[in-house]
């Protein structure tokens, strides 16, 4: 396989050398985390490594696949489709980074309150939307001004037609009902015939359509959508200052757990620390390579999720809930199960004597009332 000039990709390669750091030190907190732990608090980071890493696929058969395939022009735009989204989701990690001043975390905050919102009501615009689409493409006369239409065309003319009207921009065209193979002559009844009518018709109702699509969409929809954000916005202003003190000291741990050196330098980070790991294997000259990666551990964080394991294990040990003493370790899931069964039975046996207690300070209060002696004394022969 003769691979294509190189020259054309070199932007693309010097950012595919960035984004290998990222899922270099992904893997490299997923060892040492496990994934779904990493997985539960980077979201927004798993999402845009797996689009780096399909940008990285399809950059790759671009390059390799010569100029006569088809495949090479389809893999070239879907590395740029999946670029453009991996930016997007490095944006949203931009914003994480935003949590560590109360103004800006707060922003943040309801930012990502408000998506949801956002989300659940473009399914009432997009029900006006593709009525007003489908109607305005049979009107205008679109399909048949296009013979040769393909696929692609199609979505392009929904989303078109009713887009931008929801912000209140229209059409000068439609404001005017201008029509494909109609003219803008008022009907003439002395010679009324089929087209004419059909043309009559279609250049009356297109600003007629026009006028009731904004009227629902610009004023209906956007004023309610806007009532919806202001009363989450109300709501969220009230706990934002909690949440952004729990963010802020998940950014702390964060970033002293992270590797102190930025992307793309990291990558060569990791390539070092395994060169100098194999070397420091060699029963000669290893001494040296050791020694230097003693140097490079100084710039790794904090492993706090390691820590905590070995203080689980180590206390569950202690506690004699588990038969292994070394702490050196993390627990298995069998030795967690364990664990939180003991830890469950000792949360039901605390709750069943407190209630038992309980029971037997009202029985004594009961018994120490007038009352309970009286109507004791009246029962006994």
């Amino acid at each position: 396989m003769v691979l294509n000039e190189l020259d054309e990709f070199l932007d693309e390669m010097a950012i595919i050398v960035w984004q290998c750091a990222y899922l270099t030190e992904m893997a490299v907190l997923v060892y040492q985390r496990g994934f779904y732990n990493w997985a539960e608090r980077n979201t927004a980071d798993l999402y845009r490594n797996y689009l780096v890493a399909m940008t990285m696929i399809a950059w790759s058969l671009a390059v390799i696949a010569p100029p006569s395939w088809p495949i090479r022009a389809f893999a070239i735009i879907s590395a740029d489709l999946f670029f453009y989204f991996s930016f997007v989701f490095a944006t949203l990690r931009l914003m994480k980074i935003a949590n560590v001043d109360a103004f800006f975390g707060s922003i943040v905050l309801m930012i990502k309150k408000m998506i949801p919102i956002m989300v659940k009501f473009m399914f009432v615009f997009m029900v006006f939307w593709f009525t007003y689409a489908v109607c305005h493409i049979s009107l205008a006369g679109h399909l048949k001004s296009t013979p040769n239409i393909t696929d692609v065309v199609w979505p392009w003319l929904i989303f078109s037609s009713g887009a931008f009207e929801i912000f209140g921009e229209a059409d000068e065209e439609d404001k005017l009902g201008t029509v494909s193979k109609c003219s803008s002559a008022p009907l003439n009844w002395d010679v009324i015939t089929d087209s004419s009518v059909q043309c009559w018709f279609k250049t009356s109702m297109i600003p007629v359509f026009l006028f009731c699509y904004m009227l629902v969409s610009s004023v209906l929809l956007v004023n309610l959508v806007t009532a919806l954000l202001s009363k989450k916005y109300e709501d969220i202003d009230k706990v934002s200052h909690i949440y952004w003190k729990y963010k802020l000291y998940s950014r702390l741990i964060e970033y002293e757990e992270k590797l102190w050196i930025p992307a793309p330098l990291s990558l060569v980070f990791y390539i070092l620390k395994t060169i100098f790991y194999f070397l420091s294997k060699v029963p000669v000259i290893g001494v040296i390579p050791r020694w230097f990666m003693k140097i490079l551990h100084a710039f790794e964080g904090n492993n706090y999720a390691q820590d905590r394991r070995k203080n689980r294990k180590y206390e569950a040990v202690i506690n004699g809930l588990l038969i292994s003493a070394n702490p050196l370790e993390g627990p298995t899931e069998e030795e967690k199960k364990a664990v939180e069964l003991e830890a469950d039975r000792k949360r039901k046996r605390y709750e069943t004597d407190l209630i038992r207690r309980r029971f037997e300070e009202i029985m004594s209060e009961i018994e120490n009332t007038n009352r309970f002696r009286r109507i004791r004394s009246q029962t006994t022969f």
